[in-house]
């Protein structure tokens, strides 16, 4: 009889541990510790939304005891991701999803003073005092003020070859023009397109405000003397040349163009105005930027050339610009074409501007897939903005432009010892220690295992226990 019950009991034991093996497995697979990407994005602002997603901000009462305080945000699933010491706000991580829901819920439960959404704001979009920028109706549609609150092109140069060169006594144009001149008007409105000054209550708005303009104005437009220009203009510290003309193939020119291409510097030429999808040269040559033009309902223009050769499109209808003696308005793919090119010149002020094939990946990547696109031209018609954005700043905000830094508590550290009315604890030398965004994820994400850690933790040591 007792050797039935030994018996019994060990099959019991055996039951059990196979039970909370498959429950281990269980665990193992399926309960899920959230990843450092994931943490990452739920503090990141979603586009569509005003708020930060999983988190909210609240201010605990004075009188509520921290054992209460720690109840309720088990309850609803909340941690603590930061605290504002000098006004005893607590940053808490919630489930996406349910910010509004806890924030409701922790304000009808009287702990207190008040809770709210982490919500965001906007930069105010740069907005240049030019009086005839409402003229120009193409930098909104490509977004080139959002553009310039990330870059306006400083350090940058860029080059424009025109026969006639371009007036670099323009009021618009006298101070960014740095080598060469002219009195085109042709080439003159090419420029201004790029480069005109921005921000002096004088004229226009150039493409890249802060760009620098070198002018090549070759006595005619025959192949020696177009390639001679590409190769001063890139000799000169050109970064992007501008090329508002086109014929027929040269191997001198795409010889000149393959030099500087090599040396980081491209071209951008012109698709041509005739309304055929014939190709077009300079601008059907390799490691060229083709471009089309687009008019202001973000169509073709019907006299823009087009086809799989052309590289992108911009608007080039009805542009106006500087001309000798003031400003006019011109249509061809010579307008869109320097919409490119200064668009081009912020993207190498930027972290994009590694080499000149990811600044062209970028340019084409960040295109707006328009009507057209992969058929009248391969990318997508220009958008500044997109080409620029998440890029690393170029405009460094000055000292009064930034937050006060909380010098008793880094960001993104906890405070150790309480919620509700303490006193702001002394940093210790961890605290005082900087931390990176990365660690912060790890820290947050090693918090957030600690439960699964503890159920393995439980499984084992029961397991254990029967043998005992």
């Amino acid at each position: 009889m007792v050797n039935k019950f030994i018996t019994l009991i060990k099959k019991r034991k055996l039951s059990l541990i196979i039970i909370f093996f498959v429950l281990f497995i269980f665990a193992l697979f399926f309960i899920q510790v959230p990843s450092s990407q994931q943490l990452r994005s739920s503090s990141s602002p979603i586009p569509g939304k005003d708020y930060i997603m999983g988190q909210a901000m609240v201010k605990f009462k004075q009188d509520i005891p921290q054992s209460i305080i720690e109840e309720k945000l088990e309850q609803h699933h909340a941690k603590i991701l930061r605290t504002i010491p000098q006004i005893n706000v607590t940053v808490l991580t919630v489930p996406q999803g349910q910010e509004q829901t806890i924030v409701n819920a922790l304000t009808q439960e009287g702990i207190v003073s008040y809770a709210e959404l982490d919500t965001t704001y906007q930069e105010d979009a740069f907005m240049p005092n030019d009086p005839a920028f409402t003229k120009q109706w193409a930098l909104p549609m490509i977004h080139a003020l959002q553009a310039w609150d990330i870059t306006k092109g400083t350090g940058v140069t860029l080059a424009v070859i025109d026969t006639g060169g371009a007036d670099n006594t323009h009021p618009d144009l006298k101070n960014k023009i740095i080598k060469g001149g002219g009195n085109d008007e042709h080439g003159t409105h090419v420029a201004g397109i790029m480069v005109a000054e921005t921000n002096n209550n004088i004229g226009i708005a150039g493409m890249c405000p802060e760009c620098k303009l070198i002018i090549e104005n070759p006595v005619t437009y025959s192949s020696s003397r177009v390639a001679q220009a590409i190769l001063d203009a890139a000799d000169s510290g050109a970064k992007v040349i501008n090329m508002s003309f086109g014929g027929v193939s040269s191997q001198t020119v795409a010889d000149a163009i393959e030099t500087v291409w090599n040396k980081g510097t491209i071209c951008v030429a012109t698709a041509g105005n005739t309304n055929v999808s014939t190709k077009r040269y300079p601008a059907a040559f390799p490691h060229v930027v083709a471009v089309a033009s687009t008019d202001e309902n973000d169509k073709k223009s019907s006299f823009s050339s087009y086809g799989n050769w052309v590289t992108i499109a911009a608007p080039g209808s009805h542009i106006y610009s500087t001309v000798p003696g003031g400003y006019a308005t011109m249509s061809g793919t010579s307008m869109a074409a320097p919409m490119v090119a200064g668009t081009l010149g912020l993207i190498w002020s930027t972290s994009y501007g590694t080499s000149a094939d990811a600044v062209i990946k970028r340019l084409c990547d960040s295109a707006e897939k328009i009507p057209g696109t992969g058929t009248d031209w391969q990318c997508g018609r220009l958008n500044a903005f997109k080409a620029v954005s998440e890029a690393t700043r170029t405009n460094t905000p000055s000292a009064s432009d930034s937050l006060p830094v909380d010098s008793t508590q880094k960001a993104g550290v906890p405070n150790p010892v309480c919620l509700g009315s303490c006193p702001t604890p002394t940093p210790t030398a961890a605290v005082a220690n900087d931390l990176s965004s990365s660690q912060l994820v790890e820290q947050n994400n090693a918090a957030g295992s600690t439960e699964t850690i503890s159920l393995f933790q439980y499984l084992i040591n029961f397991i254990l226990s029967l043998y005992r």
